[in-house]
């Protein structure tokens, strides 16, 4: 048995014992149900939208390490063939 189901035997065991049920209590406690169950699928989709923030952070982080790399590469090309070209950065520093 999972502690969850433990759980929800002593409290309705408690709840049967010391407190009158009547339709306004069952109401409430379905609604609780329900919104607890609205949180749990929200908890799903914020930890499934956290990893694919975490990827894109990733591939947002390789695209200026490559495109600095390239202005590198530039640069060296410019200097070998003598070009008085130069292409300039002034990004933030990341």
């Amino acid at each position: 048995m999972s502690q969850i189901n433990k759980e929800y035997l002593v409290l309705i065991n408690s709840i049967k014992k010391n407190v009158k049920i009547n339709k306004k209590f069952k109401k409430l406690w379905d609604e609780l149900k329900k919104t607890n169950l609205k949180i749990w699928e929200m908890e799903n989709h914020k930890r499934l939208a956290q990893k694919e923030l975490e990827k894109l952070t990733k591939v947002a982080r390789d695209v200026y390490k490559y495109n600095d790399m390239r202005a590198e590469i530039k640069l060296k090309i410019n200097k070998i063939t003598g070009s008085n070209l130069r292409e300039i950065k002034q990004y933030t520093k990341y």
